[in-house]
């Protein structure tokens, strides 16, 4: 609902207000009070002003710049993460086949109409957040956590990952991710998208490794500033 509102209302600076938004993911149990929170929140908006030029348009990067910030205030205290057990294969089917139509639902709504990223993920996870807990029975939040998750991934520029097919495959490996993270980091802001950047980088990284032998297979050697 932040990024649905930033997108609409302070459209210049709605990708850090969401950036910052997952910072305030965190559960209450590992930030004590709101000045750990604006803490790390400070730190976020330093790395993502330092790293934009980085992985510009691979979706999740602000999850993983959130997710940063947040570990850069948690691991110096006490607080530990929150643990769990890796859910029943029963669900893991319905987690994948959400999240690939949460990532594909992300990536058309922003590339074939006026929203941009951060309202397209905001809307695809708010409709997620809200009725998947509320009629689906006790795996209804990790379906909902799926689908937030991967609507970042819906959010990487086409340019990065070209059509709904292989942004549908980026979010099959976010939700088997999501399941098989279960017992680790629970809690922390940034996670989700962190699983979103991770599946992004790696599609990315087959479809350029693909792209360049192809094109070397024809003979082509592209210059270096293409293959970084």
């Amino acid at each position: 609902m932040v990024g649905i509102i930033a997108a609409i209302t302070i459209q210049g600076v709605a990708v850090p207000v969401y950036c910052g938004a997952f910072v305030g993911m965190t559960s209450p149990e590992l930030f004590g009070s709101y000045w750990y929170a604006t803490l790390a929140a400070v730190l976020a908006g330093l790395l993502f002003t330092v790293a934009h030029p980085v992985f510009h348009g691979v979706g999740g990067k602000l999850g993983t710049t959130a997710f940063v910030g947040v570990l850069m205030i948690l691991l110096p205290t006490a607080g530990s993460f929150q643990s769990g057990t890796i859910p029943s294969q029963r669900v893991l089917f319905p987690v994948v086949g959400f999240a690939a139509l949460s990532a594909i639902s992300s990536f058309t709504v922003h590339t074939r109409s006026a929203a941009d990223p951060v309202l397209a993920s905001g809307l695809v996870g708010t409709v997620g957040g809200l009725l998947l807990p509320v009629f689906v029975d006790a795996s209804g939040e990790l379906l909902a956590a799926a689908v937030y998750s991967a609507s970042f991934a819906g959010m990487t520029d086409p340019k990065r990952i070209p059509n709904e097919w292989w942004i549908g495959t980026t979010g099959i490996g976010v939700g088997l991710v999501v399941v098989y993270t279960t017992p680790f980091v629970g809690g922390s802001g940034g996670k989700l998208g962190t699983i979103a950047f991770g599946s992004c980088l790696g599609i990315h990284g087959i479809l350029r490794t693909l792209n360049i032998f192809h094109l070397s297979r024809r003979g082509y050697q592209p210059p270096k500033e293409e293959t970084t």
